[in-house]
């Protein structure tokens, strides 16, 4: 009994993050994290206080690394991960504690990428997790959640590939995920959730071959994006994370605009980004994809504006795309990103 009451604050800590303030959010997470632990003191082998406990962890992980605290999310994915395994063994035939145990590994994938840069780290992490996921669809066939969380897996997979250079490896993983998703996507076809990945998934597809120079084709890829995620967010416009997608895809479709020399799109597509991440910022002010994209998203602008003659407006956006930035490395960087766009 008070291991049930107890889980309240873990449920109420995750609704708060997805649609109001993940800070406030994370605090309820830590409370209910608290109570798990206390309760695990008392009886270490009841199965319902090791649920709480590591589902605790892992919704606080979830919110620790996207609220710019990846090092801690990392440790309490690790939390997380410590414990699965003792509920696995309790209650083997139940398919979600796998599907968890992989989401976790997943979890600190992402945690060590955003950390310290550690992709090979991470790919560790993401592969680790896809064998869980792969054994688990496997043993237990028909699992919509299993498959969905491998799909996810597998882009960020996809996504470290990527960042470390793989573009061959990434593109391929991206197809993969794509193709896993379409499956879920025929047996459910107006479930959010998947039409939420599906728009992510294409969204990294398109990264990829963004990357190998195919801009049409990732043109094309954005837009399918953009045009999904836009009616989920229609349809449920405070949700934080669908926000982010649709943030990060127009970003990307500005990008390529910009390189396929369609500027005034590719204005508006910016535009468009910033005042999303302006709006996401108002409500919480350290989610690190937006403390990311945002000065990203004036930096690219300023270089559509310089490549337009429009030379006041191009020193203004980056001006303020470097003035979000605080890290002397992440200032550099953009500075090179304007002056690429000027040649």
């Amino acid at each position: 009994m008070l291991a049930q009451s107890a889980r309240w604050p873990c449920r109420w800590g995750t609704i708060t993050g997805e649609i109001g303030s993940r800070d406030e959010s994370k605090e309820i997470l830590k409370t209910a994290v608290r109570h798990f632990e206390r309760l695990r003191v008392l009886d270490r082998t009841d199965v319902d206080v090791l649920i709480g406990l590591a589902r605790s962890y892992q919704d606080l992980s979830y919110n620790q690394v996207f609220t710019n605290q990846p090092e801690e999310g990392l440790q309490s994915a690790r939390q997380a991960a410590a414990v699965w395994p003792k509920v696995i063994e309790a209650q083997p035939g139940n398919p979600e504690w796998p599907t968890m145990l992989g989401r976790t590994h997943d979890l600190m994938g992402i945690a060590l990428a955003k950390s310290a840069a550690d992709f090979a780290g991470a790919k560790s992490e993401f592969r680790q997790a896809i064998e869980i996921l792969t054994a688990a669809a496997d043993r237990f066939p028909g699992q919509f959640e299993t498959q969905r969380r491998l799909g996810r897996t597998l882009q960020n997979l996809a996504e470290a590939l990527l960042m470390e250079g793989d573009l061959d490896g990434s593109l391929n993983t991206n197809i993969r995920a794509v193709a896993v998703l379409k499956v879920l996507v025929n047996e459910r076809p107006t479930s959010l959730l998947l039409l939420k990945d599906m728009a992510s998934k294409l969204g990294g597809l398109a990264k990829s071959r963004m990357r190998l120079g195919f801009l049409r084709l990732a043109e094309v890829d954005f837009k399918e994006s953009c045009r999904t995620i836009d009616e989920i967010v229609s349809a449920n416009p405070k949700v934080i994370e669908y926000l982010e997608i649709q943030a990060e895809t127009y970003l990307y479709l500005g990008l390529v605009q910009a390189q396929r020399g369609e500027t005034e799109q590719a204005r508006a597509d910016l535009l468009k980004v910033i005042g999303l991440e302006r709006g996401l910022l108002k409500q919480n002010p350290t989610l690190r994809n937006s403390l990311e994209s945002l000065p990203e998203g004036s930096a690219y602008l300023a270089g559509v504006e310089r490549e337009t003659g429009r030379f006041d407006l191009a020193a203004k956006h980056c001006d303020e795309s470097l003035a979000i930035t605080e890290s002397d490395d992440k200032r550099a960087l953009l500075q090179s990103v304007w002056v690429k766009k000027r040649v």
